[in-house]
């Protein structure tokens, strides 16, 4: 059953798909996705992303030889600023 959930982070509507919040528009939110694919953001525990989503649209940052998966522009922007604190994050 899918039940309405609103980023507050971002503003963007998601649906909670067996417990991982994914934006409402999102390929994720119509069709199962892998759960291989899913990570956890570094700067908002509990965001779920999806990598190969997040590969196509750059929201990702190499940090020390370890590939951070973000889930929205403000993470990015939070991330770049302080990359040291959000990858221990993880």
């Amino acid at each position: 059953m899918h039940q309405p959930h609103h980023d507050e982070a971002t503003n963007i509507p998601s649906i909670i798909t067996e417990d991982i919040a994914v934006p409402h528009n999102h390929p994720a939110a119509s069709a199962g996705q892998e759960r291989s694919d899913l990570i956890e953001c570094p700067v908002m525990p509990g965001n779920k992303v999806i990598r190969s989503a997040a590969e196509a649209d750059g929201m990702y940052r190499d940090y020390k030889g370890t590939r951070h998966y973000l889930c929205c522009d403000t993470c990015v922007a939070l991330f770049d600023a302080d990359p040291a604190t959000y990858s221990k994050a993880l």
